[in-house]
C-alpha cells in the first residue's frame, strides 16, 4: 500500500462533490495504487475481500446517491485491541484540524492494511457531511445496547464545529443518558485534539452532554495555553498521553494486555516514564492495554468518574 495515495484518495472524500471520489474508486485507479499484482489479471473488484472488491461497493454506494444501505457498518465492533466496544471512526489525517506531530506516528494508518477498515473510515466520513447521512449515524447510535460504552472516534476526529455540536446533541438525545456516572446509562467517551473547535463551541454557551468523557492527547498541534483551557472543560476526564518504553515491552505484545506475558513490567515501566516526564505530583494510571474492561466490574478508566483528574499513560507502539 502507497499511503501517500492513500491519503490523496481520502482528501477526495472530504468533498461535498463526490465525482473526484467515484472517479478515484475506478478498478483501474484502485489496481495501480493497491499493487494487488495476485490479482492475475482478474477485474479487482470481483474477488471478495480485496481494495477493489471494497472499492467498488463504496462506489456503487454513491453512484446510487447513498440511498442503499450503507456497505459498511457505521458503528463498528471493536477489534483485537478494543475488546468488544462499540466505536465510531472517520479517515485519519484529514478529519484532524488538531493534529500535530501525532501524525508522525498515527496508529490509524495501520488500520488501512485493512480495505474494509479504510473504505467504513471513508463511508462514514461521507455520511457526516449531509443531514440525510447524520441522520443515519444517529439512528445507529440509538441502536447501542443500554448500558453501553461507547468510543467515539478511534480513528479520525471531530473536523469541525458543526460536527462536533451534532454528536454532542446526538449523544445528549438518548433517552437513557442520566448523569455522569450512572452505571446503567450509555457513556460515550474519546480522545481529542480538536481543542479549538470544543473551546469555540464552548465559547456559545453550549450545555454539554453529563456523560461524555474527553481525554486529552498527546500529539496536537496547539500549545500548553490551550490545554490547559480544554482540561477545565465539564467534559474533559484528563489527559491520555504517549510516553516512551523499552522496545521489548513492544515486540512481546506485553501492551496488549494483563494476559499477555511481561504486561506487570511494562505498566511499571509506564508508570516510570510518566513520573520522569511529568514529575509525581499527580495521579498516574498505566493503560493495561485491555480496553473495554481495564477496570473491575467492567469499568473503563477512560470514562470512569472515579478516574477524572488522574493522568492515563501508554507506552508509545
Amino acid at each position: 500500500m502507497n499511503r501517500n495515495e492513500l491519503l490523496e484518495i481520502a482528501e477526495s472524500a472530504t468533498l461535498t462533490d463526490h465525482s473526484k471520489l467515484i472517479n478515484r474508486l475506478r478498478p483501474s485507479a484502485v489496481f495501480s495504487i493497491s499493487n494487488e499484482i495476485q490479482y492475475s489479471g482478474a477485474f479487482p473488484g470481483t474477488k471478495v475481500k480485496t481494495w477493489g472488491y471494497y472499492a467498488r461497493k463504496l462506489r456503487d454506494w454513491l453512484q446510487d446517491d447513498m440511498q442503499d444501505a450503507t456497505p459498511f457498518s457505521i458503528i463498528a465492533q471493536g477489534n483485537s485491541k478494543l475488546g468488544i466496544l462499540p466505536c465510531f471512526s472517520t479517515l485519519p489525517a484529514v478529519t484532524c484540524p488538531g493534529a500535530g506531530d501525532c501524525l508522525n506516528w498515527c496508529y490509524s494508518f495501520k488500520a488501512w492494511r485493512a480495505p474494509a477498515a479504510y473504505f467504513r473510515q471513508m463511508q462514514n466520513t461521507i455520511l457526516l457531511q449531509s443531514e440525510y447521512g447524520r441522520d443515519k449515524i444517529a439512528a445507529e447510535f440509538y441502536k447501542l445496547p443500554h448500558g453501553s460504552k461507547f468510543r467515539l472516534y478511534v480513528d479520525g476526529d471531530f473536523d469541525s464545529v458543526d460536527t462536533l455540536r451534532f454528536f454532542m446533541d446526538t449523544i445528549k438525545a438518548r433517552p437513557d443518558i442520566v448523569h455522569v456516572g450512572d452505571a446503567d446509562g450509555l457513556v460515550p467517551f474519546g480522545y481529542s485534539k480538536s481543542w479549538l473547535e470544543f473551546l469555540e463551541l464552548d465559547a456559545t454557551g453550549y450545555e454539554w452532554p453529563t456523560n461524555y468523557f474527553l481525554n486529552i492527547s498527546s500529539g496536537s498541534l496547539h500549545g500548553d495555553d490551550i490545554k490547559q483551557r480544554m482540561l477545565a472543560l465539564p467534559i474533559t476526564r484528563g489527559e491520555f498521553v504517549d510516553v516512551k518504553v523499552d522496545h521489548k515491552h513492544i515486540a512481546s505484545s506485553a501492551y496488549r494486555g494483563p494476559d499477555n506475558p511481561g504486561n506487570k513490567e511494562y505498566r511499571r515501566d509506564v508508570l516510570i516514564a510518566l513520573n520522569e516526564k511529568f514529575g509525581k505530583s499527580r495521579k498516574r494510571f498505566a493503560c493495561p492495554g485491555n480496553c473495554g474492561q481495564c477496570m473491575p466490574n467492567g469499568r473503563v478508566a477512560c470514562a470512569d468518574p472515579a478516574m477524572v483528574g488522574v493522568m492515563i499513560g501508554v507506552g508509545g507502539h
